[in-house]
């Protein structure tokens, strides 16, 4: 992306975030840099989020990166709980270079949402924050995809796939080694996959990176530069590389439509010098993946499942509904969603039906088999059950005690 480009797309952050009132940053996808744009309304998010697993431009790298992934725009959660708005330029190179992240937002309810940050000790800082209604975190997205294409000057259907970056001086570097190997031993190093699937598997991001590179300079050597040939190999390396990170934890129908998405853009690759562009990012993306964006992935999936809930205690809630709305495998969310938050997804299903339950027990005109079918249950003898495992007393004697536990 040019300098003219960049100028502008500045130039219309800016005027999105003073008309907005929401804060805007803008990152280099290639340089990974990221660009405050406008005055951050809270003062840690112009510079580090306090939250542990959170580094900031891996968090805002995975929405752009899903932002590309998904037709140009994404909605997020950070780690924290707050939510962002991300969009991509469009792009008809191999890969976007650029892209601008609007937030954080208070989604919903602020009393409500601020409860459930996992910092409560910036509650106070994050009261000056925006709040949103869900139709509104939609409109934020949709007028920042539109602020992109008019930076970019190109419409909003321009080439989006998704997101790779290019180190061709490093690939480079990496076949002529292994064409020096290569001519000493004769074969193509096999132990180098199994020693990267360990790597893979022992979250060793280092180690896996470095022996990466090795065979991508072996795969092209081996493939004796034809172009054909090379494709097949590189296909047999992604699918080497999935079964590992399904193995590492990865959950397997997300990582197989990413596949999808790898094989139908090799296909369209016309020359070596795309190929060995388009291979390199594509594994840099396997190792973000792996290595870089699962905290803030996890979290973005836990807070997404919770947002939907809330949405819908007062009916019937499948865990197939819940896995259906995050793109997940229900077998992986259970999974997830207990290692995240050390409770199963019926636990905090019934924990949040019984919250919502309290606020009517202190309504005495609402009968307690209309409080249970309008919390979610399907008779009162459950409804009265789980109360009394999640409060200590009954629904009954919670009402009489004036909602005073």
């Amino acid at each position: 992306m040019g300098h003219e480009e960049r100028d502008s797309c500045m130039k219309y952050a800016a005027h999105f975030a003073r008309l907005s009132g929401v804060s805007v940053i803008a990152v280099d996808l290639r340089a990974k840099e990221i660009f405050q744009i406008e005055p951050a309304p809270c003062q840690w998010f112009g510079q580090k989020c306090p939250h542990t697993q959170c580094v900031r431009l891996h968090t805002h790298t995975y929405g752009l990166n899903e932002a590309a992934r998904w037709g140009g725009k994404y909605i997020y959660y950070c780690p924290v709980g707050l939510v962002f708005a991300a969009s991509v330029l469009p792009y008809e190179e191999s890969f976007p270079s650029f892209g601008l992240v609007a937030g954080p937002v208070i989604l919903g309810d602020a009393d409500e949402s601020l409860i459930n940050l996992t910092e409560p000790s910036l509650n106070r800082e994050l009261t000056a924050l925006p709040q949103f209604s869900a139709d509104q975190v939609n409109s934020l997205a949709e007028v920042l995809s539109a602020v992109c294409c008019a930076a970019a000057g190109k419409p909003r259907n321009a080439r989006i796939q998704s997101l790779i970056y290019s180190d061709r001086e490093e690939i480079l570097k990496n076949i002529y080694d292994a064409q020096e190997a290569t001519s000493r031993t004769g074969f193509y190093p096999l132990h180098y996959e199994e020693d990267l699937c360990a790597t893979i598997r022992t979250q060793d991001k280092k180690g896996a990176q470095a022996l990466l590179n090795d065979l991508l300079g072996y795969i092209f050597v081996s493939g004796q530069f034809d172009l054909g040939e090379i494709k097949t190999r590189i296909i047999e390396l992604i699918v080497l590389l999935s079964r590992a990170s399904i193995d590492a934890g990865a959950d397997s129908t997300d990582t197989l439509l990413h596949n999808t998405d790898y094989i139908r853009q090799i296909n369209q690759v016309t020359s070596m010098e795309e190929l060995s562009e388009w291979v390199t990012g594509v594994m840099n993306r396997f190792i973000g993946d792996a290595f870089d964006y699962t905290n803030v992935k996890h979290s973005d999936i836990v807070h997404k499942t919770m947002e939907y809930i809330k949405a819908n205690y007062s009916r019937k809630i499948s865990l197939d509904d819940v896995a259906r709305h995050v793109y997940l495998s229900r077998a992986y969310l259970s999974s997830l969603f207990k290692k995240e938050t050390g409770q199963s997804l019926t636990a905090c299903v019934n924990r949040i039906r019984i919250e919502k339950s309290k606020a009517l027990l202190r309504n005495d005109r609402i009968k307690l088999v209309e409080i249970a079918g309008l919390c979610g249950f399907e008779d009162q003898s459950y409804y009265t059950k789980v109360f009394k495992k999640e409060v200590g007393m009954s629904p009954k004697k919670f009402r009489d005690a004036g909602g005073k536990i």
